[in-house]
């Protein structure tokens, strides 16, 4: 098994975090696809050709016969990949949120995402008919300004509240996007009331039932190995400041 991680930018490497804390021996091969426009801005079948061509990238040249896409907006494409039928295993962030969530008695549970992911309506349909009061907003702003760093200055705190202000009295705040995790003090703040919920806690507990996690440990040859189709140095600022992770070797990659 060899594994790999995929996202627009920096937001999977929350996914990777959490994995190397309880599987320490996996390699991943962590894919940010930051030279590409925003997915968020893609039609959907470039955006399912997109992360397909990513797919068969890590394939071919990494050995990867695993991915997690640790996007929710390409998440919602899913369903349009021919990767699966190529022999790759892929899953989402999007589908184990929702089982995961969808087992919670019924409660106040509002959604911020990107606004595909808002427009698909995958949280919605699938939390409402499970009996939950959800209420949903776009938070389009917030993925850029963790990308550029920027975690807390007046902008970010302007927007954060201007999201959040029909959302105060939820009992569950879901993020659904990967880079939300790392403005978590101030999601806090604006729903003081609510948990946060990260999907990618939901998303590693599907992986660990799912796929043989000690085969790619018996198979680990030390390391990650990270790659972008983006600004190598902007990479690693992003992502030592969202996540305080020390990215030295990035890879820059033509896809």
């Amino acid at each position: 098994m060899r594994l790999a991680v995929v996202d627009w930018g920096i937001g999977g490497l929350g996914f990777v975090r959490l994995l190397a804390a309880r599987h320490p021996a996996v390699d991943v091969v962590y894919l940010s696809d930051a030279g590409c426009t925003p997915y968020g801005k893609l039609p959907r079948p470039a955006l399912a050709a997109r992360v397909d061509a990513l797919l068969r990238h890590l394939a071919d040249s990494h050995g990867v016969d695993h991915a997690v896409i640790a996007c929710n907006a390409a998440s919602t494409v899913l369903p349009d990949l021919a990767a699966p039928r190529r022999g790759i295993a892929v899953t989402g962030v999007i589908a184990p949120a929702i089982d995961a969530l969808s087992r919670r008695a019924p409660t106040r549970i509002g959604v911020i995402g990107g606004r595909r992911t808002i427009a698909s309506g995958r949280y919605g349909r699938a939390l409402r008919a499970a009996g939950h009061d959800v209420r949903q907003r776009v938070a389009q702003p917030l993925s850029a300004h963790v990308e550029a760093g920027r975690l807390d200055t007046p902008d970010v705190r302007r927007d954060v509240a201007t999201i959040l202000a029909p959302l105060r009295d939820v009992d569950l705040l879901v993020l659904a996007c990967t880079h939300y995790p790392a403005l978590a003090p101030l999601l806090a703040e604006g729903c003081p009331c609510a948990a946060l919920f990260d999907p990618v806690e939901s998303t590693l507990a599907q992986v660990e039932r799912d796929w043989p996690l000690d085969e790619a440990e018996s198979n680990a040859d030390g390391g990650h190995r990270v790659l972008t189709t983006g600004d190598v140095d902007a990479m690693r600022r992003s992502a030592r400041l969202a996540f305080g992770m020390a990215l030295e070797e990035i890879e820059t990659v033509s896809v």
